[in-house]
């Protein structure tokens, strides 16, 4: 059996410094503050002393999010839904559904900030040209998590209220509006229905899906935890936080993936912040596809969990240069360690395209893992045998300090493909050379013992 393929993991974050008690935002002259009790802080300041409409109009939509958020730290629903337009009954239900949920998520912190900009106006209405909400999970965000808003505000009887977030075609399947005053709202698990939330020893999951099932991948990742430690060392955070979605529909709007996901058991995710060499990881999240991931078997999901947790403990030594193959294999590699799947079943495409196009002259590209490329599985199966090979040559601590030391390597100097493919193979020379693999000393040594390891598939 073959245990299914994985995305690659992101390497692009947003780039948002966020103050350590909760959120900041300045807003046309006025400035706002949240801490983590939900309280807001303002300070009123138009320009030459004469008041501004704009100015006057943000600050009332911003006092709407800070209730907003001072609800959802004090667990107040009547609060929460007063500041809704209770004219359309099915969005009402929806807030009120949201907050529920949002009501079960342990944050430690929470609140909205508002963008700068005129947005769009309507007939008594105003879409922001962005609603930034700002988050921690308790344990488990080491910083602010941000998530986009496309939000629009009614104006009834001198009062702003939410009228709509963009969600509603979402959850019934469809495209979402966005465009004119902002981007599409970026969709949290608590959007999407009624969450539960399990904890495991040392994992978190959210999910909207079977309790039962929220358990047993709760069971299933604190089980994994020590044997990514086992190889990779105990130097990250040794806990996951896995969101479960309940359907397929779900997933694609959790993670924006396109094609199809079929085959797309889990993504991992996290936003990068910071310059090259100074960034910080927050956000970590594991992702499960719900369908495809039931079907697999008991070891199917062990490697899938694991390799994903393998992607949430080396994010901090997965940088821009690391090529995707090594990324990507060093995961299986962990992933299938201890699965107990012999070789022939995990190399299962590799071995018919081989048969059919003969060996390939280099290395997996980025673009062979998309999930509309030709056969990203076989080129998962290509990464596999080539960290195989560097333990095969060496041994494991081998395959982790060449992990490591391409992964401290410079940075692409841009973001054309061939400065990156240049970052990426003066990464794998240096670490080559860095991790005592003498016989695998250069990058073409490298590949060519990697074809000549492929060769003897079919053999």
């Amino acid at each position: 059996m073959t245990a299914g393929r994985r995305r690659p993991s992101g390497r692009i974050g947003i780039g948002i410094a966020v103050g350590a008690v909760g959120v900041a935002g300045i807003v046309a002259g006025i400035t706002v503050s949240i801490d983590g009790s939900g309280t807001s802080h303002r300070q009123v300041s138009p320009p030459g002393g004469a008041a501004d409409p704009e100015a006057v109009r943000a600050a009332a939509v911003q006092r709407v999010l800070d209730a907003r958020a001072a609800a959802v730290h004090n667990r107040d629903e009547q609060a929460f839904l007063a500041t809704v337009d209770d004219r359309d009954s099915a969005f009402v239900d929806r807030q009120r559904s949201l907050f529920g949920s949002l009501s079960a998520v342990p944050f430690s912190s929470f609140g909205y900030e508002l963008g700068r900009g005129p947005g769009r106006t309507g007939d008594g209405t105003w879409e922001p040209p962005e609603v930034t909400l700002r988050y921690q999970i308790s344990d488990y965000d080491p910083t602010a998590v941000s998530l986009r808003q496309h939000d629009t505000f009614t104006l009834r009887d001198g009062r702003w209220l939410l009228a709509d977030d963009d969600l509603g075609p979402v959850l019934a399947g469809g495209p979402q509006n966005g465009g004119g005053a902002g981007e599409p709202t970026q969709p949290a698990i608590w959007d999407l229905g009624a969450v539960s939330v399990v904890r495991g020893d040392r994992s978190l999951v959210i999910g909207t899906g079977s309790p039962d099932r929220l358990r047993d991948i709760a069971t299933e990742t604190d089980r994994d935890i020590p044997d990514i430690t086992a190889v990779w060392g105990p130097d990250w955070a040794q806990r996951a936080l896995v969101v479960v979605p309940s359907t397929t529909a779900q997933f694609v709007a959790l993670t924006g993936q396109h094609g199809d996901v079929s085959k797309l058991e889990a993504v991992q995710s996290a936003e990068q912040r910071g310059d090259a060499g100074a960034e910080e990881t927050t956000g970590n999240r594991i992702t499960i596809n719900p369908e495809p991931y039931g079907a697999l078997s008991s070891a199917g999901r062990r490697v899938v969990v694991t390799h994903e947790l393998t992607h949430v403990a080396t994010r901090a030594s997965t940088g821009a240069q690391t090529p995707l193959w090594l990324a990507e294999g060093f995961a299986d590699y962990v992933g299938f360690l201890r699965s107990g799947i012999p070789v022939p079943d995990v190399t299962t495409e590799l071995r018919g395209a081989l048969v059919t196009g003969g060996l390939p002259p280099h290395l997996p590209v980025d673009g062979d893992f998309a999930v509309g490329s030709a056969q990203p599985a076989v080129a998962y199966e290509e990464s596999w045998l080539a960290c195989r090979l560097i333990v095969r040559t060496g041994d494991q601590a081998a395959l982790v300090a060449f992990y490591r030391a391409v992964g401290q390597q410079p940075a692409p100097a841009g973001t054309a493909q061939a400065d990156v493919q240049a970052a990426e193979d003066r990464a794998v020379a240096a670490g080559l050379a860095r991790s005592g693999l003498a016989t695998l000393a250069s990058p073409a040594a490298f590949t060519a013992g990697w074809r000549d390891s492929l060769a003897t598939l079919l053999g």
